[in-house]
Formats: structure tokens, C-alpha cells, sequence
């Protein structure tokens, strides 16, 4: 409920938002020049009962009522709209303010909101200096989400009021020209921003650093984490045949210590000899070896050949600070589920086959229905759903397809290439992902194959998970720090022709399906440049059309022109059919590099990789962020 005191103490300024009061006397029903958002003069009428709010006690969202808007059916009405004004305190000027709408279908026909679309109703933000003349303001969220009429969601949206600014209201607007109807129980509140400062703490994560003077060193077992501004590193590793040039090591990409040379960081120990300081020395990203309390370099030679070397430091980070505003709000739950199939099943020559994911391995938020094979969303967000399918496979060469249902449509597909040998098991995998994953929507995984006779999807009564999906939402960061998440997936819209034999030729991109941080580029060098420093997973799936000769295909991973990795696959081809790869390559990221996908195959001739003007992806890219 968000009447009364919420979130930390931060009052709900409209005191009859929870619809408790039983009227809806302050709610004043109009319109505006019908347009998609909100614009113009806000004229009050009855609109013929076209868009009405009412108050009802039959099932309400929170206590003994909530609101009810209603949209009735016919032509369009755009431009309606329902609107609550208050008058706030001056201590309210100048400052941030949160308008937040709670909300589940009640019936009918209501469109969720996506990256691109907005929904059936938005709700939007007006200002005034004197409650008569207004100026329309766009919260920085306004669409509902979701258009669940099981599961409540939660649109939070901040507006800057002006310093003299002494009256706000709420805008609930038909946004949509569509002339079906629906209705929507409801709760509503404005409230002042609250700003949360606190530490910022990370998991550790596992690095490895480039030491100098120590030989080739094994074992290395290295970790940091954020504390604040600071670094905090420790681990262990073993000497190789040491020099006698001063010892060093590096702390981790896209990090510069925040102090001069000579300072005490912390302590190590060698096994069977030296112990003493580590210090900052060298360089903005060097730690040396010191002296035990000398505060002076020391060499690999007088560190000691061989034997564990344990270290344990803390260093100021250039950027950094000892504390950062916390979002206010935000929802990081993690939400995850693995389904997976525990018998086998047929797949048809040419037909989507349902794949029975009917064994729930771990799931959150309650979203497998292992009845129904599908998982249903519980909190709205940008999800990933990866997996394979593990096939048995006749003689015949064949292309796989896997495909990822949305609400029982087509949503996107990877198709994989093989040859099959009869009795042997293949295995395939696939790699998904939705940026706009609304409550209540589900998601099947969907097979078809095209060997000209029957093949069984494997399952597995046991833990060996042979065919499976992952789903995993893509959680925000709580804080405004190097956390951030950062995003994007693209596809090749088009086909690319002549892709030569034996070379890697890097793909062409075309067209963005999202871009979290716009740092795709998909008009003319086709890149990928990083935002900020990071450890960075490139998944998608190239498809080509083929050749009758075997081939191998490939794809490779190069950041700043240099290929770091890549995923080699060996295929064999057929006339006319089609063939691809899935693939998954990661890398670490500095701030300013710049990645690009290439691909190699080796068919003997020139060959096309397939695009798709569709946008469900045969030749597709997401990339992620998932770690400092």
C-alpha cells in the first residue's frame, strides 16, 4: 500500500491515493488534444462515460478499496484522461518528486508498455506556479509494464519540480488509439524523493596478474573486491625462477592506484624466507615487493625462487569513492529458474515440437509451470534464457532450429547445422534474450528439425540436465558506482554476402534491437566500444547459407583489431540448406576498447551468412556486462 509512510519515512502526498476514502470526488475526469502523450489544455468533462474512475471494494489491491479506471470500447479515445491535483509544501520546491501507480488488469484488452511502445495508459506529471496555468513535465518512467491480471506491478517515475512551483498533479492518459476496452484496479501516490548514501561492497572476483622478476609463476589463486574506494586484493601464487629486477605485480584492468610511490598497501609472506610491505611503485597499476618496515624495492632475487608467496593489500582506486547514492527504489532482486526435460521425445520432420521441460531444478519466484512446460514471469525486467538440446541423431545431415515461444508466438530463433551419425548424441545450444520481459508473460522453448525422419530430444531422469533452459534476469545495480549494467543485443538484418574462404571477416551488425549505453555501433564500423571497464560475455549465432562441401565454422572475438578467442566448430553441409553456430566468448574490457564478431569458415567457396529483416535473429549478437 502506498499510502502513509513508505520507503524510509517518505510520506504519500495524496492522502485519498489508496482509494480507503470511498469518493473519487478530487479525481476530475477531461481529455487533451488526442495525441500520444499528454499536450495542450486539460478540459474537464464527462466524456460521456468514455474513461471513468471509480472506487470499489471488491477485491482491492491493498485494505478494504482501490480505484477503478475504466476505458470503454468504440472509437478512439486518445486523448482522455483522469487527473489528481494537490497543492504541496513549499520544502517540496526545487526538489525531486516520485509519482508512483500500482496497478493489475482488472479486464479487457490492455497493452503493456515496451523499450519502443508505450501502453494502452500512460501516466505522466503537470506543474504550477498558481494551479492554473500548468506545464507538462515527463516522469523519467511513465508505461505500465505489465498487463497481468493476476500479479500487481509497481510504475515508479521522478519529476524535478521547480522553485516555485506550489501545485502538482498526476496524469492518467489513454495513450493508445486502439477502440478496444479495459479497466484497471488501482493505487497512486506522490512522494519526495529519498536519496540513500552508503559503501559500496562487491563479491570477490578471481583475476590474474602480470608479475615481473618472478619467473613463470603457477598456482595462481588472486581475488578483489570493492570496499568503498578502495580495492581490497589477496590470494596466493607460486614463485618460478626469479630475477634479480625489482618484483612487481599488477592490480586489475581498468584500475589505477590513487597514491605516490613508496606507500605501505600491505603485508606479504614466502614461504621459508621473506616477509614485509607491499607497496604502490612504478607505475599507476604496479604493487612492489618491499622490505620488511624499509619502504624499499625489492628484487625477485632477494624474494626467494619457488614456495607459495601469500599477499594481502588494499588500494585507493583513481575515481573511486568511500561512498555513493543508492538507488531509491530500485528492484535487484535476482530472480532465476532451471527447467529441464526428464524424458525423451520425438521431433517431427518439419514441425515446431513443444520441447518438455517438466522438472523444475531451482526456481525463485515460483515461475515453472512443469504442467504447462513454460515459465511465467514474475517481476518485469531484461531477461536471458539459455540452454541446449541433446539430440540422438539419425544418418541423415540436418539443420536444428531452436526456438523461444513469447505468450505462444514466435519470439526468436538461433539454427544450428549438423550432420548426424545414427546412435550418436549431439548437443546444441541456444541463447536468448527479451529486454522487455513483462509480469505475467511466458516463455516455451520450441524444436525443428529437418532430417527427413524422426529424432528424440533427450531427456534425463537424473542430474545430468542432457536438454534444459536457464532463465535469468539481468539485475540492476543498487547503486550509481562501477556496477552498472551494460547491455545490448544486435542482428544482422540483411544477408552478408561473400564471406571468403579460410578468412576471418568480421559481421556487419545492422540493427539494434537494444542499447542500454548506445555503444553499438550498427551504421559504420560495426563495434562494439566499451563504456566502462568490465568483464564482458559475447553469446548469439551466426547462420549461413551452404555450400555441398563439409565445412568448419567459426566465430572469433577481437577487441581493438586483435582476436583474443574463438569458438571453432566443425560442420557438415548440404546443398541449399542452411547451417550456423551458436557461440559464447568472453573477454575483459577497459573503458574505450572496442570489440567486433568475425567469423571464418571453410567451405572451399564464398558463402552468404543469412540476415532477417524480421528481427528474430538467425544472425544475432548480445553482449553483457557480468563483472568489474
Amino acid at each position: 500500500m502506498i499510502d502513509g509512510s513508505v520507503s524510509g519515512g517518505a510520506t504519500n502526498l495524496i492522502t485519498d491515493g489508496d482509494a480507503e476514502s470511498g469518493t473519487v470526488t478530487n479525481y476530475i475526469e477531461g481529455s487533451y488534444t488526442a495525441a500520444t502523450r499528454p499536450a495542450g489544455t486539460f478540459t474537464p468533462s464527462s466524456g460521456a462515460g468514455t474513461f471513468t474512475i471509480s472506487n470499489s471494494a471488491t477485491a482491492p489491491l491493498f485494505g478494504t478499496r482501490s480505484f477503478i479506471l475504466t476505458k470503454s470500447s468504440g472509437a478512439s479515445r486518445q486523448g482522455r484522461a483522469i487527473e489528481r491535483t494537490i497543492t504541496i509544501d513549499s520544502g517540496y520546491q526545487a526538489s525531486v518528486m516520485d509519482v508512483f501507480f500500482q496497478y493489475k488488469v482488472d479486464s479487457g484488452t490492455f497493452v503493456a508498455g515496451s523499450s519502443t511502445t508505450d501502453s494502452s495508459m500512460i501516466v505522466y506529471f503537470a506543474l504550477s506556479p498558481n494551479g492554473t496555468t500548468w506545464t507538462i513535465r515527463e516522469p523519467s518512467s511513465f508505461k505500465l509494464l505489465s498487463n497481468s491480471t493476476t500479479l500487481m506491478d509497481t510504475m515508479i517515475g521522478s519529476v524535478q519540480t521547480d522553485a516555485d512551483t506550489t501545485h502538482v498533479k498526476v496524469i492518467m492518459y489513454v495513450a493508445e488509439t486502439a477502440n478496444s476496452a479495459w479497466s484497471l484496479k488501482c493505487e497512486l501516490g506522490v512522494r519526495p524523493t529519498n536519496y540513500t548514501y552508503g559503501t559500496p561492497i562487491t563479491d570477490w572476483f578471481a583475476y590474474t596478474p602480470t608479475f615481473a622478476a618472478l619467473g613463470t609463476v603457477t598456482g595462481i589463486e588472486m581475488f578483489w573486491r570493492r570496499v568503498g574506494s578502495n580495492a581490497e586484493i589477496a590470494g596466493r601464487f607460486t614463485n618460478g625462477t626469479v630475477t634479480g629486477s625489482n618484483a612487481t605485480f599488477t592490480i586489475p584492468a581498468g584500475m589505477s592506484v590513487n597514491l605516490p610511490n613508496s606507500r605501505v598497501l600491505g603485508v606479504y609472506g614466502h614461504q621459508g624466507s621473506a616477509t614485509g610491505e607491499l607497496l604502490v611503485w612504478g607505475g599507476s597499476n604496479l604493487i612492489q615487493f618491499g622490505g620488511d618496515n624499509w619502504q624499499v624495492p625489492m628484487t625477485g632475487t632477494q624474494l626467494g625462487t619457488s614456495g607459495f608467496t601469500t599477499v594481502s593489500l588494499s588500494v585507493p582506486i583513481v575515481g573511486w569513492s568511500s561512498s555513493v547514492q543508492m538507488s531509491d527504489s530500485t528492484d535487484t532482486r535476482v530472480v532465476s529458474a532451471k527447467m529441464s526435460a526428464s524424458t525423451g521425445q520425438s521431433l517431427s520432420t518439419g514441425v515446431s515440437t513443444k520441447i518438455s521441460l517438466n522438472t523444475a531444478k531451482f526456481d525463485s519466484h515460483g515461475g515453472v509451470n512443469t504442467t504447462l512446460n513454460r515459465y511465467t514471469i514474475q517481476v518485469a525486467g531484461s531477461y536471458n534464457f539459455t540452454g541446449s538440446i541433446n539430440l540422438a541423431v539419425s544418418a541423415a545431415a540436418y539443420e536444428l532450429t531452436a526456438i523461444l515461444y513469447k505468450n505462444n508466438t514466435p519470439f526468436s530463433y538461433t539454427s544450428i547445422g549438423k550432420s548426424g551419425t545414427s546412435g550418436v548424441p549431439h548437443s546444441v545450444t541456444y541463447s536468448f534474450k527479451d529486454d522487455s520481459a513483462k509480469t505475467g508473460d511466458y516463455y516455451e522453448l520450441y524444436a525443428v528439425q529437418d532430417s527427413g525422419g524422426s529424432i528424440t530430444a533427450r531427456g534425463d531422469a537424473t542430474a545430468n540436465d542432457l536438454t534444459t533452459m536457464l532463465v535469468e534476469r539481468i539485475t540492476g545495480p543498487s547503486a550509481i558506482a562501477a556496477s552498472e549494467t551494460v547491455a545490448a543485443a544486435v542482428t544482422r538484418s540483411t544477408t552478408q554476402s561473400a564471406i571468403a574462404n579460410t578468412v576471418f571477416t568480421k559481421i556487419q551488425f545492422n540493427n539494434k534491437r537494444f542499447d542500454t549505453h548506445n555503444a553499438f555501433d550498427s551504421v559504420t564500423n560495426f563495434r562494439f566500444n566499451a563504456p566502462i571497464s568490465g568483464i564482458y560475455e559475447f553469446t548469439g549465432a551466426i547462420n549461413f547459407a551452404i555450400s555441398a562441401a563439409a565445412f568448419e565454422l567459426g566465430a572469433g572475438l577481437y577487441i581493438n583489431n586483435v582476436k583474443v578467442t574463438q569458438a571453432i566448430v566443425s560442420k557438415g553441409g548440404t546443398a541449399s540448406v542452411p547451417s550456423g553456430t551458436a557461440f559464447a566468448l568472453m573477454a575483459r574490457m577497459v573503458a574505450g576498447d572496442y570489440a567486433e564478431i568475425f567469423v571464418y569458415q571453410e567451405s572451399g567457396a564464398a558463402l552468404d551468412i543469412r540476415g532477417d529483416a524480421s528481427d528474430i535473429g538467425l544472425t544475432h549478437l548480445n553482449i553483457k556486462r557480468i563483472g568489474l
